[in-house]
């Protein structure tokens, strides 16, 4: 283990290790604390699944609380809990409010107000700093290229925002590269000897460029979202804050974080119109709510349900779940379909 984190505990559990690290956080400028389960000593490196919390929560919350660890051992499954806002900061004249703004509520988004630009870029944080963190530090424990991830709440609208943002960015590395093969056919109609000698180092040159692109692209996937959900399409929630723009609940930490200026900025946030305007390769969604959340009418379960219906790419596995509220009980009784959902893809 390198000097860039800090162990604060471990403790056995299912034959491996409940571990906690703290490190200093150059995206948040603050020090940050996460958790991870490190499952018993296989013959494969272990898969790894993320797992982001909502409102008020700490990275100590799912760890603790959802019996993940017991199926996360049978199944060869690395956990990571990151923390859900910047911690031990200053805030400015903050505010009372456990939806947010603030502590435990940071909404996995990139901040653009002044208030909240300087800390507050949690979706740097998880996609890049911490996601390289982990497959730095954990090399030789866990497979890099099988991620996968899966939250609750708040937690959740994150995925979709970042699944988009992977096609995208592939659409446009695609269209350069496409661009750069124009180019290539155009140098390779020269005909005397000088121009062949010519051609033939602007297509070494090409050839390097092309590297170059592939590793770039491999790199952008890594800063906008986990490299497996650009290959499998693989992810799930509990509860999920579907349409945030549309919802008394969430609109004034957008406006706090996001300004009011261009709410159009918004919608790169909000699941409800991504996933109808998604345009990529087909994926399933597993979700999981309860009948009888108290903020049922605060998540828009029936906003994700018509969005989803409304795009044959996407395969929406919904489950209404019949009395269980939006706790961590109700997680814990479901918990076991949701591991063993990403196992099956992430360990075939």
């Amino acid at each position: 283990m390198s000097n860039n984190i800090s162990l604060l505990s471990k403790s056995k559990s299912f034959n491996g290790e409940v571990r906690r690290y703290s490190h200093k956080s150059n995206s948040l400028l603050c020090d940050m604390k996460f958790h991870v389960y490190v499952p018993p000593k296989s013959t494969s490196p272990s898969s790894v699944l993320w797992f982001l919390s909502g409102l008020t929560c700490t990275d100590e919350n799912f760890i603790q609380k959802s019996g993940a660890i017991q199926f996360a051992s049978q199944n060869n499954i690395f956990l990571v809990c990151p923390d859900t806002s910047p911690r031990g900061i200053t805030i400015e004249n903050p505010e009372d409010k456990w939806q947010g703004p603030g502590f435990g509520a940071g909404y996995y988004l990139d901040a653009t107000t002044d208030k909240y630009k300087t800390h507050f870029k949690m979706f740097t944080y998880i996609t890049k700093e911490l996601f390289e963190l982990v497959n730095q530090e954990f090399k030789d424990t866990i497979n890099i290229n099988k991620h996968s991830i899966f939250g609750h709440s708040m937690g959740n609208y994150f995925l979709f925002y970042s699944q988009n943002n992977n096609n995208n960015n592939n659409n446009n590395n695609n269209n350069n590269n496409n661009n750069n093969n124009n180019n290539n056919n155009n140098n390779n109609n020269n005909n005397n000897n000088n121009n062949n000698n010519n051609n033939n180092n602007n297509n070494n040159n090409n050839n390097n460029n092309n590297n170059n692109n592939n590793n770039n692209n491999r790199w952008t996937l890594y800063n906008l979202k986990f490299k497996l959900i650009y290959y499998l399409f693989l992810f799930s929630a509990f509860s999920p804050i579907s349409n945030p723009t549309n919802c008394d609940w969430s609109l004034h930490s957008f406006k706090e974080y996001l300004g009011t200026e261009n709410k159009e900025a918004w919608l790169q946030y909000d699941p409800c119109h991504l996933l109808k305007n998604y345009d990529g390769k087909p994926f399933d969604l597993l979700v999981d709510q309860g009948s009888a959340d108290e903020f049922l009418n605060d998540l828009k379960f029936d906003c994700l349900q018509l969005a989803c219906k409304e795009n044959s790419k996407i395969n929406l596995i919904a489950r209404l779940q019949d009395g269980y509220n939006h706790g961590y009980f109700y997680i814990s009784t479901f918990i076991k379909d949701h591991i063993e959902y990403h196992s099956k893809h992430l360990n075939n």
